[in-house]
């Protein structure tokens, strides 16, 4: 299975390629999702600059639309807005370190996700037809 989703900020777009292998769903925590499907999709991807570091994240879900973890293999490419990439990344993440999610503001729980963080100077400067 591999879901792509897309994210325009700041003249960049970011493509995530995510491989969810199907040997379903590890519930070591006691805070894993209840309902033991295996991925199909991504559910949500999000960044969120934090100075001069990005957090990136998202949360999968199962048939049922449930938010669920895996096992798999995410590719990431930033493009400008130019089409020229100006970042890959290539890595494997497994189900038990996808953490809780929740709400800063409210407190609202959103699920699993899996996150990691890029250091915005590891992006090659790209052509923006929108500003620097």
């Amino acid at each position: 299975m591999v879901a792509e989703m897309k994210l325009k900020f700041i003249g960049i777009t970011a493509i995530v390629l995510v491989s969810v292998i199907t040997l379903g769903c590890v519930e070591s925590q006691s805070s894993a999702p209840s309902i033991n499907y295996n991925p199909t999709n991504i559910k949500e991807f999000s960044i969120v600059n934090d100075g001069e570091v990005m957090r990136l994240f998202f949360f999968l879900e199962n048939s049922q639309g449930q938010n669920t973890i895996g096992d798999g293999e995410a590719n990431l490419q930033i493009k400008d807005s130019a089409n020229k990439t100006v970042f890959t990344q290539q890595f494997n993440f497994r189900a038990i370190e996808f953490v809780d999610y929740q709400f800063i503001l409210t407190g609202q729980k959103m699920g699993k996700a899996y996150e990691w963080r890029l250091n915005q100077k590891d992006i090659t400067k790209g052509i923006s037809k929108t500003g620097t």
